[in-house]
């Protein structure tokens, strides 16, 4: 693509690319979403990133369906039984060794012993189907093992931390805590909480338990303890947190997002 465009041309290119984006949004179901605070993609960069997009659907037309293990060979491999825990380590290295060589990525997002992923991989993911399909040059397929093996409360405990390290960190001035938080829950006295306080000492905070509620949506209640002294300004005033609290959680198509929490009681 000539990144020396006259002003004329990168504007036909930009409406081209309009053009292309909703007809992938008419045919596709392709979905384009802009962040206004971002800047927008050059068009010949854009350009570039549409002709992609369109290649690799043409590809996955054209393909069909196979295992994953035929698609790297089928390799032989012992089962996982079959291994001493000093061989584990190995044969796992070399099984993720193998799948990146054919542009296969096997990551998990809690902490999997390696003998259960060893078993994952030769037992669930080699059975796994996938279009047959030649990759561009530094494209990857990525699995996770909670893709198979869901846990959400694993899941709703990882949100409830990501949110204390974020809450209870007052020197963060974009108010990361946000993310993990509903604005439709009613929690403005989150930020009215932190206004409040010169300084926060956590000296322990800990998901003790956890309750997933099915339904539409899928809900989740869970319980922590926390220890922390605050301080207002100059230290002049110090308040003591020591108990249980209570959160209550809704599972989006973002993950899961805090809808109330209620701290222990200050003394």
């Amino acid at each position: 693509m000539d990144e020396n465009l006259s002003d004329e041309d990168r504007e036909k290119l930009r409406l081209e690319n309009e053009i292309r984006k909703i007809k992938m949004e008419l045919e596709k179901g392709a979905k384009f979403i802009e962040d206004p605070d971002m800047p927008s993609l050059p068009p010949e960069i854009e350009n570039e990133f549409l002709n992609y997009i369109e290649q690799f659907e043409k590809m996955h037309a054209d393909s069909k369906p196979v295992s994953i293990y035929d698609s790297i060979g089928q390799p032989p491999f012992p089962k996982a039984e079959e291994l001493q825990d000093t061989e584990l380590s190995e044969q796992l290295d070399k099984l993720y060794e193998l799948l990146n060589e054919h542009q296969i990525v096997v990551e998990s997002v809690h902490e999997v012993d390696d003998r259960e992923m060893y078993r994952f991989i030769t037992e669930d993911l080699f059975k796994h189907e996938v279009f047959m399909i030649e990759k561009l040059p530094g494209m990857m397929t990525h699995f996770t093992y909670e893709e198979f093996y869901p846990d959400d409360v694993k899941d709703v405990i990882v949100h409830m931390e990501e949110f204390f390290d974020a809450f209870f960190d007052l020197s963060d001035d974009e108010n990361l805590y946000e993310q993990s938080v509903s604005d439709t829950g009613g929690n403005q006295w989150l930020h009215e909480f932190r206004a409040s306080y010169y300084k926060l000492d956590v000296h322990s905070v800990s998901v003790n338990e956890v309750q997933i509620h099915e339904g539409d949506p899928v809900t989740a209640s869970c319980v922590f303890d926390l220890a922390m002294d605050a301080y207002t300004e100059g230290k002049t005033e110090k308040h003591i947190y020591n108990g249980s609290g209570r959160a209550a959680l809704d599972y989006t198509s973002g993950g899961w997002m805090i809808q109330s929490i209620e701290l222990p009681k200050a003394i």
